[in-house]
């Protein structure tokens, strides 16, 4: 999407920029994932520079707070790892801080805390991407969730100290049922992993069970009584319909159990109908706007990735389409409205700003890159 002179101004940018964010869904680090994924000259310079400045606020302290992998440690080390530059930590023990992700890892399974952004959930997935104690960490993960099943008969739980369960990728079941797909992928055998893939994908059978106005109800928050708090519609890759859709996809995949493509099937060709974003307008007055409804974690660009991995799973050519159209109308956007990029220079980060955006329009090359949102 971004031509290699854009990428390398703002790349430029962060050389000299003072305000320097560290997180790798929040902040500037998973710009390194654009530019890993680019052919622009010098980049892997660019990309030292980015996890140097990281490194050095670990020197400082501020990290230290922080270890989850939104904007803590864990995501410095999912980004080392992910990119292979361990030799950059000369000045910081890597073992060090891979012990300290494992031993925190290890603490949020015993509080049952399976968040993606926040909790063991991320944690594991920047554990698998540096393949460290890989059979451990793989049986640590399926033994609390396999408890938590024989305990609740669902993995559907709560945080801890919160009163909301969700069933998405960025704080729900979704993101578990991606990490137990990952370790099918990595060769592990446990038969345990396909019945939890099972039990996931029946709650999210029963959860849109209800139907209203002849479309399925897509719950995206229950209380702990079972109450359902929120049905508002959410089409991207935190949670909703989309989300939903695309892990049953991926546990069919897994299980070869058609109840599972069947629902997710369906949930995309809802989509089909009632889908339709308001036309992109830009004015210095909406800029919040703009960046809610582009973004990876809820918007446009999310939801175009998610069509067009529906469509390589079910060979549906109306879900290629609807990708390709609103792949085409962020593109035309950011054509028509250069100074976006200005703006969003400051804000880089995968899950809001500018690299999740441009990533997710990046279809001729590497998919490498998200293993770095579980898809």
């Amino acid at each position: 999407m971004i031509e290699k002179d854009k990428i390398i101004a703002i790349s430029e940018y962060l050389i000299y920029k003072k305000e320097f964010a560290p997180g790798l869904l929040v902040g500037d680090l998973g710009w390194c994932a654009v530019l890993e994924n680019s052919d622009i000259p010098n980049k892997e310079n660019y990309i030292d520079n980015i996890l140097e400045k990281t490194v050095a606020y670990l020197n400082q302290g501020k990290l230290h707070h922080n270890h989850d992998i939104h904007k803590g440690i864990g995501g410095l080390y999912f980004m080392i790892s992910y990119l292979e530059k361990w030799d950059l930590f000369d000045q910081v023990d890597f073992i060090t801080i891979e012990n300290k992700v494992f031993s925190d890892y290890k603490f949020l399974l015993t509080q049952n805390n399976l968040d993606f952004l926040y909790g063991a959930t991320g944690l594991c997935a920047s554990l698998l991407q540096s393949n460290f104690k890989f059979a451990e960490v793989a049986d640590l993960y399926i033994q609390t969730l396999w408890d938590l099943k024989i305990e609740n008969q669902s993995l559907a739980v709560a945080l801890p100290n919160k009163s909301v369960i969700n069933y998405g990728i960025a704080h729900g079941i979704c993101s578990i049922a991606a990490i137990l797909c990952e370790f099918l992928n990595k060769g592990n055998t446990d038969p345990r992993i396909n019945e939890l893939l099972d039990n996931i994908g029946d709650t999210l059978l029963n959860l849109i069970s209800t139907k209203t106005n002849d479309k399925i109800m897509v719950p995206t928050a229950v209380d702990r009584s079972g109450k359902i708090i929120s049905t508002v519609e959410v089409f991207g890759w935190c949670t909703g319909r989309l989300c939903y859709g695309i892990m049953l996809f991926r546990i069919y995949s897994a299980t070869g159990k058609t109840k599972f493509s069947y629902s997710a099937t369906k949930l995309f060709e809802e989509a089909l109908e009632i889908y339709h974003p308001a036309k992109l307008i830009f004015s210095k007055d909406n800029v919040k706007q703009i960046m809610e409804q582009l973004c990876f974690c809820h918007g446009m660009s999310s939801a175009s990735l998610l069509f067009e991995l529906a469509y390589e799973i079910s060979g549906s050519s109306n879900f290629h389409r609807k990708s390709q159209e609103l792949a085409e109308d962020i593109i035309d956007f950011f054509n028509r409205n250069e100074e976006l990029y200005n703006i969003y220079s400051d804000n880089l980060s995968l899950l809001a700003g500018l690299s999740g955006i441009t990533l997710s329009l990046s279809r001729n090359t590497s998919n490498k890159w998200r293993k770095l949102i579980l898809l």
